[in-house]
């Protein structure tokens, strides 16, 4: 079993086919925010999966897909009553070193 951990999370993964996948969020005892934002290798945003939970227990559990110009297309999942923070409102832009690896040949 690993220790909880708590503050800030930001990760970059290269998937196969050189999708980008780049989660951030935090995570404190009372507050956990992840998001999944899943970019071609171009860097173009193509989907996110947004989870957030509080005191309370789940706020949002959604998935979102966005087209080229990165509107939202379809949200499906939950969200508690009550809370209108739009999906793109949690998105962040791909951080630098993501951005490099989108710009290498192959994408990767």
């Amino acid at each position: 079993m690993t220790e909880a951990r708590t503050g800030q999370i930001e990760t970059v993964q290269t998937q196969p086919g050189g999708t980008l996948l780049y989660t951030h969020g935090h995570r404190f005892p009372d507050n956990v925010q992840m998001v999944e934002q899943r970019h071609n290798a171009a860097g173009t945003l193509l989907s996110a999966r947004v989870t957030w939970s509080g005191f309370v227990g789940r706020v949002l559990d959604v998935t979102a897909t966005f087209d080229t110009q990165g509107r939202t297309v379809k949200e499906e999942g939950h969200r508690a009553p009550g809370l209108t923070t739009p999906v793109t409102a949690l998105i962040l832009p791909l951080p630098a070193r993501a951005q490099q690896t989108c710009a290498e040949p192959g994408g990767s």
